[in-house]
């Protein structure tokens, strides 16, 4: 990530489901793995995104393809 000063003031709850999500590519079977609704975890990766001014996701056929600062992301959640 160019500038990762932005991640400083990021949500580390919400980076631990972006990085389920991301593996899983799909917000049900991430869910599942997280324990929690899939609803909780929508709301939490568009608060997350607008945490950061930007899509994190793409919706592609049935499941997700992370955008390009969805993978800066991913990059760092993994960290």
């Amino acid at each position: 990530m160019s500038d990762m000063f932005p991640m400083l003031h990021v949500s580390l709850p919400r980076l631990h489901y972006f990085a389920a999500v991301a593996r899983a590519g799909s917000l049900v079977r991430a869910a599942r793995e997280l324990g929690t609704t899939h609803s909780n975890l929508s709301m939490q990766m568009r608060a997350l995104e607008e945490e950061l001014g930007g899509a994190l996701l793409e919706r592609r056929g049935r499941g997700l393809v992370l955008t390009a600062l969805g993978n800066e992301v991913a990059w760092y959640a993994e960290e």
